[in-house]
């Protein structure tokens, strides 16, 4: 047998004891560190702490799960949080209510309810369309990364507020960082302990998902690599052998698994998804093509493609790189299995575009004379900024186009009807002011 497999709990000191006696009651096949934290704010820095070793992350509750995804967005581990499953906390409030008969449930305060937008009355009696879980990811999601970062401060300002104003005979609490600064002011204060029987079947699900991360990791995934021809349309054969020279210092310095072979007017590499995460940095940039233009004398384009087999694969990475050079610079594009483009592969500038196309794609591409993929990837500028807005200049940054090309896409969406001009933005220098648009594509 291989070495056990290794998982990060994030937790609190206050859940220390309960931690590490349900796992060593669950002899769960794996290794498990616990990390702890005192505030919401600490998360981050604890994350970026944690050993390379650690393939599985658990967290303490949706709110820390949340906040970690949400400040490493392209994290690659499986992050999964352990909370209080539906039978677990329905049978802990029918506990409380029988200890006291005369508890009166409307003088109960449970904040692990209302961030799940229920009441305990609601809870206990109601008739409810999802788990308490289902309620809670749906909160925590919708919330902003700021907004996580202060939830438990706010949580236990409200507990003392209701206490102070004399609303509340008990105060049950999920956030198991606030428990004990609530019971030191005086509070009465129940902590809603998951079963163990749950965290264990957490456990088994962040397990499960790591290995079939590990096998997606063994993807068949292919690399084009091609040189832009000089400008007199010559492809000289000093060019490829420097090109080829430079790919195989580039697999000899970072140890890569692939296999290179020649390719028209370029180079293949087969290789796995795992591979190209690597390279791509999880598809955030791509450390090839800084490696080959910082030593070369000329632009390349890369097309990297991931498929379900090798044809795929090799498929989707001609078309990658015949998309990285739509680009006016060398660039880097990214198929993947289900057809998503992803690209051009350089921080900040990153988009997510589906090759199939919805109907209001096609409507506004007929109407605008623009094509499908370039109305596709203006929605995707689009969407991926914080209020729905964008101007010529901002488009042209994340589509990596000159200022010009954001400025005809617009004004041709606009002028079919599509995209709207919301505001005109006036600098304080002397300068043309700047549209703000806003897409109106599939409104009724």
């Amino acid at each position: 047998m291989g070495r056990p497999m290794e998982i990060a709990i994030i937790g609190t000191e206050f859940l220390r004891d309960f931690i590490s006696e349900a796992m060593n009651r669950l002899d769960l096949e794996l290794k498990f560190t616990l990390h702890t934290y005192a505030s919401f704010r600490e998360l981050a820095d604890i994350y970026r702490s944690l050993p390379e070793s650690a393939v599985g992350v658990i967290t303490s509750g949706s709110f820390p799960a949340r906040i970690i995804e949400k400040t490493f967005p392209e994290t690659g581990r499986v992050i999964r949080p352990f909370n209080n499953d539906d039978a677990g906390l329905y049978k802990f409030f029918l506990r409380l209510l029988n200890e006291n008969r005369a508890l009166n449930i409307s003088r109960v305060y449970a904040d692990i309810l209302e961030a799940a937008g229920l009441d305990l009355d609601e809870y206990l009696f109601g008739e409810r369309e999802a788990t308490y879980s289902e309620t809670l990811d749906e909160f925590t999601e919708r919330q902003s990364l700021e907004e996580l970062l202060g939830m438990d401060d706010h949580f236990a300002d409200k507990h003392l507020a209701l206490w102070r104003a004399g609303r509340v005979d008990l105060s049950v609490t999920r956030f198991s960082n606030i428990a004990t600064r609530l019971s030191g002011a005086g509070l009465a204060v129940r902590f809603a302990f998951p079963s163990i029987g749950y965290l264990g079947s957490v456990c088994q699900e962040t397990m499960q998902a790591v290995r079939i991360a590990e096998m997606r990791g063994h993807q068949t995934a292919a690399v084009r690599v091609t040189a832009r021809p000089p400008e007199d349309g010559s492809a000289p054969a000093a060019r490829l052998e420097n090109l080829g020279q430079m790919l195989r210092r580039f697999q000899s310095i970072d140890q890569l698994d692939f296999l290179l072979r020649p390719a028209p007017q370029g180079f293949e590499l087969l290789t796995n998804r795992l591979t190209v995460s690597g390279v791509t940095e999880n598809y955030q940039c791509c450390r090839l093509q800084t490696f080959l233009m910082g030593r070369l004398g000329f632009d390349v384009q890369v097309g990297y493609g991931i498929g379900d087999n090798l044809h795929q694969a090799r498929l989707n990475a001609i078309d990658a790189n015949r998309e990285a050079g739509r680009f006016s610079f060398g660039a880097s594009c990214l198929i993947d299995e289900r057809g998503h483009l992803i690209g051009p592969l350089k921080k900040g500038t990153k988009l997510v575009v589906s090759r199939e196309v919805p109907a209001p794609v096609r409507e506004a591409a007929l109407k605008s004379g623009l094509s499908y993929l370039s109305v596709q990837k203006v929605l995707a500028a689009v969407t991926a900024t914080r209020d729905g807005r964008i101007t010529a200049r901002e488009l042209a940054h994340k589509l990596a186009v000159t200022a010009r090309s954001g400025n005809r896409l617009l004004t041709a969406l606009a002028e079919a009807g599509q995209a709207e001009v919301v505001e005109i933005r006036r600098g304080t220098t002397k300068g043309r002011p700047e549209r703000i648009y806003k897409m109106t594509m599939g409104a009724s």
